[in-house]
C-alpha cells in the first residue's frame, strides 16, 4: 500500500469528515481504472492519502486566486489476478507500476479547450504500485501552473468558464511487462476566484498545505491577519 505523507498539518478534522461522497465519472477499463480522488486523514500532526481509503474528495474545486495549479492524489484500482505460484515457482507478473498519464482538459460539454501555445491533450510522468486484484495511488499534477494561469486570465475575462473538465487516462506497465492504459476518468472542476484574504469571503482554518486552493480547501484564508499577506 502506497502513502503520501505530509507534515506541515494542523487540525481540521471537520473538514475532513464532510468530504465523504464519491462523484466523477469513470469510463472503467478490465484491468486498471481510477476509483476517485482520496481525502487524506490527519493523525499526530501528519496528513496521510491511503489508497484503500473508502473516503473520497465529493467535488472539484479550484480557486484560481488562490492555487497555482491543481494537484489529486488518485486511488487506482487493478483488475488483473494474481498469477505466482510456489510450483512451480513463479513470480507475480501482474504487478502493476504506474508510469504516468495522459490528461486533456475540456470545456462543460466535452469540447476540447483550446490554449494557444500549450498541448492538449498533454502528457504528465507518475509512480506508483498496484498489487493485482488491489489498490494502489498515483499523485498528479492534472491542471499544472502554466494551464492555471491561462484559467485565471479566462476567468477574470469578458467571458468566463465556470467550470472545466479533467479527462485523464492512467498508464501502466506489469512486472511482466506489457503496458496497460486505463479508460478515461472525467473529474469536473468548478473554477472560482475569492480573495484568500481574511474579511473578503474566505474560511479562516487550517489545512494540509499542499491543498490550499483546491476541492474542500479552495475557500481556506492563506494568511490571517490580512497584512501579513503582503498583497
Amino acid at each position: 500500500m502506497d502513502r503520501f505523507e505530509s507534515l506541515r498539518v494542523a487540525t481540521f478534522a471537520g473538514v475532513l469528515a464532510a468530504l465523504t461522497s464519491v462523484v466523477g465519472c469513470a469510463d472503467d477499463g478490465g484491468s486498471l481504472h481510477v476509483v476517485c480522488p482520496i481525502v487524506p486523514t490527519l493523525t499526530e500532526s501528519v496528513c496521510t492519502w491511503d489508497p484503500t481509503s473508502e473516503t473520497c474528495v465529493f467535488k472539484g474545486e479550484m480557486n484560481l486566486a488562490a492555487a497555482k495549479q491543481y494537484d489529486v492524489a488518485l486511488a487506482v484500482e487493478s483488475g488483473l489476478k494474481a498469477r505466482a505460484s510456489d510450483v512451480p515457482p513463479r513470480p507475480e507478473p501482474n504487478r502493476l507500476s504506474l508510469t504516468g498519464a495522459t490528461i486533456e482538459l475540456r470545456k462543460p460539454n466535452g469540447a476540447r479547450l483550446d490554449i494557444p501555445g500549450l498541448d492538449n491533450p498533454f502528457k504528465l510522468a507518475g509512480s506508483g504500485t498496484v498489487p493485482p486484484e488491489g489498490r494502489g495511488m498515483m499523485s498528479l499534477t492534472v491542471i499544472p501552473s502554466n494551464y492555471a494561469d491561462r484559467l485565471r486570465a479566462n476567468i477574470l475575462g469578458a467571458q468566463p468558464e465556470s467550470q472545466v473538465v479533467v479527462a485523464v487516462k492512467v498508464k501502466a506497465v506489469t512486472d511482466g511487462g506489457e503496458d496497460v492504459e486505463s479508460n478515461e476518468w472525467l473529474w469536473p472542476i468548478t473554477l472560482l476566484y475569492a480573495s484568500p484574504i481574511e474579511g473578503k469571503g474566505c474560511v479562516v482554518r487550517d489545512y494540509c498545505s499542499s491543498l490550499a486552493g483546491v476541492d474542500g480547501f479552495s475557500d481556506i484564508c492563506l494568511c490571517s491577519p490580512p497584512d501579513t499577506c503582503g498583497y
